[in-house]
């Protein structure tokens, strides 16, 4: 609803077995620069896809591009 009303540019893909994978916010689009559009909830990075999560009262959300890191 806010990308709507605020017209910022927004994209999104489904994954069958992943869920919905964030792609564009505003100009920022994945894969740029190895960024991608990470969520994270209460100042962790989330374990579980956005589409998959349940938000709880309280909940701080976040968007951020971020370098992508495979933990090697």
């Amino acid at each position: 609803q806010l990308t709507a009303r605020e017209e910022i540019e927004f994209a999104y893909k489904e994954y069958s077995g992943l869920g919905t994978l964030v792609t564009q916010i505003g100009d920022r689009t994945g894969g740029a620069e190895n960024k991608y559009w990470q969520y994270w909830v209460n100042n962790r990075s989330s374990d579980v896809g956005a589409s998959q999560y349940v938000v709880q009262p309280r909940d701080v959300i976040e968007w951020k591009f971020i370098k992508y890191h495979d933990g090697n």
